[in-house]
């Protein structure tokens, strides 16, 4: 019920907050007082970009698309409005090494955020945005470290941005900082599967295989539906030895995202790493045919090709990953996956190509 206060700001948060019940999206004070501004912003306006963050979380194609869609309903029906902008910068990083070519993906991400922060220069999610190509595409650590400090600054009880920081701190192996900021996203958000499952990430990135288990199921209890849980579930049982129930974990995960090169590319590696190279193989042939009419992330093919015992080939495409500057090249100093190939001459000289921090 609208209470009976005539402010705009007031109406507009009430609005925001009904529409956000009536998706079932759970948001933060914060987050709140982001999409409702100051000046008057169009009920439908907030209904739009409320729904672009909702389907953007689902993390899967079909995801992505309707998120593209409803944040640009946002800024059709308010050019003014920074918060849908900085939402589509986050499509396209979303996108960026998925369904579009990383470079181009990147651009528009600056882009958007840029124009995000023109419009407001405190706006958290902008400085949020930002920080994704400065850590992807720019390899810039420092600028992407500085700007997520400033969005959790600005905005200190936004779950997004501690998992982001999370994130970051995965890629650069500072682990327990990394699980501390996943922990405050859980805190302010229980029961997100997108926090709790980064926060499996962090103890499988870690290697702490039976707690990154732990995690997964967890994700996989809150949403059965949500597909990348399936993937940290599935690398853990790999590594403790249950390849069957770690084949298994890969199978659901394709088929909770159907088309899905990243899920199809994570099943082939998993065939890899069973040694099942037939199956692996084939996977890897099925990426190649896709990427005739699709960007399909090379990354995959090194993956496969490295699990197979391929290394001449795996560096190769490692090389190319990150020359198209894919999101999955930053995880060399830290994805167990890599281990194989840490001690090539070719593989070191990428590590001192990324100039991660010591």
């Amino acid at each position: 019920m609208v209470s009976s206060s005539n402010s705009p700001a007031a109406l507009q948060s009430e609005v925001a907050l009904a529409i956000a019940r009536g998706i079932k999206l759970q948001l933060t004070p914060q987050e709140e007082a982001g999409l409702a501004k100051a000046h008057l912003v169009k009920p439908e306006t907030l209904d739009a970009a409320l729904k672009g963050r909702f389907h953007w979380r689902k993390l899967t194609e079909a995801g992505i698309s309707n998120a593209f869609h409803y944040f640009r309903q946002a800024i059709a029906l308010d050019a003014t409005y920074a918060p849908a902008y900085a939402g589509l910068a986050d499509c396209y990083a979303l996108a960026g090494g998925w369904t579009l070519p990383p470079r181009e993906a990147w651009s528009k991400v600056k882009e958007q955020a840029q124009k995000a922060l023109e419009l407001e220069d405190t706006l958290a999610d902008g400085y949020a945005s930002r920080s994704a190509a400065r850590m992807f595409s720019d390899w810039d650590w420092a600028g992407a470290e500085n700007d997520l400090k400033r969005a959790i600054e600005l905005s200190p009880n936004t779950a997004l941005f501690r998992d982001y920081y999370a994130n970051f701190l995965i890629y650069m192996g500072r682990f327990e900082e990394a699980i501390a900021e996943a922990n405050k996203a859980i805190e302010l958000e229980r029961l997100s599967p997108l926090f709790r499952n980064d926060l499996a990430f962090c103890y499988y990135f870690k290697r702490d295989y039976p707690r990154a288990m732990l995690e997964a199921r967890e994700v996989v209890a809150l949403d059965p539906n949500f597909p990348y849980a399936r993937l940290v579930l599935g690398w853990a049982y790999a590594k403790t030895g249950k390849t069957n129930e770690a084949i298994a974990e890969f199978e659901k995960c394709e088929q909770s995202d159907p088309g899905s090169p990243i899920a199809k590319g994570f099943l082939g590696a998993g065939y890899a790493f069973a040694n099942r190279r037939a199956e692996a193989l084939r996977i890897n042939g099925e990426l190649k045919a896709m990427s005739t009419n699709r960007y399909v992330p090379v990354v995959f093919h090194a993956f496969i090709q490295c699990l197979l015992g391929e290394q001449d080939q795996a560096l190769e495409w490692l090389e190319k990953a990150l020359e198209a500057r894919e999101p999955g090249a930053i995880t060399l100093k830290t994805d167990p996956l890599w281990d194989p190939l840490r001690s090539h001459p070719r593989f070191q000289a990428m590590l001192k190509q990324l100039n991660f921090p010591p």
